[in-house]
């Protein structure tokens, strides 16, 4: 019979297998208060009974609790008919999990994953084949138990053992505790970088977006170019503003500098206000505004974005992002599809941004730029639309 945990089955069995039992082996790799508390009840009804108890814990690995060795302890010396080892492996894992048990009517073994802990027992996935009345089996069992307190790492349990091991218990989980937040942060990154440093050695060796990539490192060169002209007395009509602005962002027939995608669909609208924009790209290219935060920075240009129809956080980007390549990452969907494809990321929709939403964005750009050794945030951006176009997008 096949035993499982779906319904604390393991517990089960054993409160069966222990009633009315008159010689109980139990030689299991970890033992746990939790564990030994599921079947201690019906441990002492046998030994009231004048029944015979087995134990041989084993100490491998730190995972057997003091507290549990020094109750079973205190039940060994109230007890004679009780007899408890413990078994501290020099050279390999003690790993057994075997429950047997006689009585004046049957014989039961239970032999699996399972050890004497409140998990093994009762919720963690388990597996163990439970046999009744199969007498050879249960003395081939008390023979492996025979056999085992023989062997020079199994010894009698004393108060004088416990304490010792107790001792290595101490010192093992306070290293243990460190070690698991430190690899668990370790992992996590190792977890996160590893498919980022995958697809940018991928990126890298791909001529097509290399020369891709230099093509928009000229075109965002121009683009500076374009946004000090519209900060000069040149711009005197709306036609003027135009021809300028669809440099940038795109018209029929012309290729544009900037290379987010769908900005020339409102660059009328935007043309509408362009005095407004004009004021906004003279603020935008202050060398002290530049300086400030992409917090501060976006808190501060917000009032030009109401002011102004059909500006968004698309064209104020990739502006603070021409003048400022290495601190402000150019804010639109694409790479914020890759982030989560990437790294499990979920920011909001490039519309719903606030300040703090892009300085925590700004700040992961800027993380990811030094990670993967991009050359600032153009690269970054294009990389990410690399990512975008072939892996996240499906």
């Amino acid at each position: 019979m096949l035993v499982r945990n779906d319904k604390k089955e393991h517990a089960k069995i054993l409160e069966k297998m222990f009633n009315g039992a008159q010689e109980v082996y139990i030689t299991v790799a970890f033992l746990k208060y939790s564990g030994l508390k599921v079947i201690k009840d019906i441990i002492e009804d046998t030994l009231k009974n004048n029944g015979n108890v087995n134990f041989i814990v084993g100490l491998d690995l730190y995972v057997t609790e003091p507290n549990a060795l020094y109750e079973l302890l205190d039940l060994c010396q109230k007890k004679y008919r009780l007899e408890f080892y413990l078994f501290n492996s020099k050279s390999s894992t003690f790993h057994p999990k075997m429950y047997a048990s006689k009585g004046s009517k049957k014989s039961s073994v239970l032999i699996g994953s399972a050890n004497l802990t409140n998990g093994g027992l009762s919720s963690n996935v388990e597996a163990s084949i439970y046999s009744e009345n199969d007498d050879l089996l249960f003395e081939e069992c008390k023979k492996f138990f025979s056999d085992l307190i023989q062997n020079s790492n199994c010894k009698k349990a004393s108060a004088l053992d416990i304490r010792e091991y107790e001792l290595q218990y101490i010192v093992f989980k306070k290293e243990l505790s460190k070690a698991k937040k430190s690899s668990k942060d370790k992992i996590s990154k190792l977890a996160e970088t590893t498919l980022l440093k995958e697809c940018y050695k991928e990126y890298c060796n791909n001529k097509e977006q290399m020369k891709s990539l230099d093509i928009k490192r000229t075109n965002y060169e121009e683009a500076r170019l374009l946004v000090h002209k519209l900060n000069t007395d040149s711009i005197k009509s709306k036609s003027d503003f135009m021809r300028v602005y669809e440099k940038l962002v795109g018209a029929a027939g012309q290729e544009k500098r900037w290379h987010s995608g769908g900005i020339f669909r409102s660059k009328n609208k935007v043309a509408d206000s362009y005095h407004e924009f004009l004021k906004f790209t003279s603020f935008a290219s202050n060398e002290d505004i530049l300086n400030q935060t992409p917090k501060i920075i976006f808190d501060k240009v917000l009032p030009f974005k109401e002011k102004i129809a059909g500006l968004g956080f698309n064209v104020i980007t990739e502006l603070l992002n021409t003048l400022k390549p290495m601190k402000f990452p150019v804010l639109n969907k694409n790479p914020l599809g890759s982030v989560k494809y990437l790294l499990g990321k979920d920011f909001k929709e490039p519309s719903q941004f606030k300040s703090d939403d892009y300085q925590a964005y700004a700040d992961l750009m800027d993380e990811l730029c030094t990670n993967i050794g991009a050359k600032d945030l153009i690269e970054m951006d294009h990389f990410l639309n690399f990512v975008y176009w072939k892996y996240a997008r499906n």
